[in-house]
């Protein structure tokens, strides 16, 4: 790279500048970025401001997503919308509904690798009010101390943990709401 010092003068860079040329080749690029170095270090006002790193960070990622996005025009992506549409399809009740009786069951869809699942059943306030032991299959048949946990309740909000060699999962929240009788 060519070096310019603090003492020499600006004809002498434009010299080795006229030198190097001006198409696409090393020395050029040498001339320019030592240029550059000079200008930054003789002229306290343009030295790099903080915010020059993080601008330039951010150029390269518009850059590099923009580079990137037509590459991905072909992969087919499911929109979160979707996502919680289908979920919802295989959540009983379905997530907000409004009941006019407490349901006979919960169900939920099923974890990869699970071995359980724990039902956690909460008030509006999201206290817990009813644990269900393990489950194999996911679905909570709502009866006996269950039922009776939630029968009052105007709002439940409910969750499932899954139990299984995979990191642990919860599902949810759920909730439904239960009109007053």
């Amino acid at each position: 790279m060519i070096d310019f010092d603090r003492n020499s003068d600006d004809a002498a860079m434009h010299r080795l500048l006229n030198q190097a040329g001006t198409g696409p080749s090393s020395a050029h690029d040498d001339a320019v970025l030592g240029a550059a170095d000079r200008l930054l270090r003789s002229s306290p006002e343009a030295r790099p401001r903080r915010w020059h790193v993080p601008a330039a960070l951010a150029a390269s990622l518009i850059i590099a997503v923009s580079v990137g996005l037509p590459n991905l025009q072909h992969v087919e992506q499911a929109s979160p919308a979707s996502a919680v549409r289908a979920a919802q399809a295989e959540t009983a009740p379905p997530s907000g509904e409004r009941l006019a009786a407490l349901p006979e069951q919960l169900r939920w869809p099923a974890a990869a690798d699970a071995t359980g699942y724990r039902v956690v059943l909460r008030d509006a306030t999201a206290d817990v009010v009813w644990t269900s032991t393990v489950l194999v299959e996911p679905q909570l048949r709502l009866d006996g101390d269950a039922a009776a946990a939630v029968a009052g309740l105007e709002t439940c909000i409910w969750s499932v943990e899954v139990v299984g060699p995979a990191e642990p999962q919860e599902l949810g929240p759920y909730w439904f709401h239960l009109a007053h009788r």
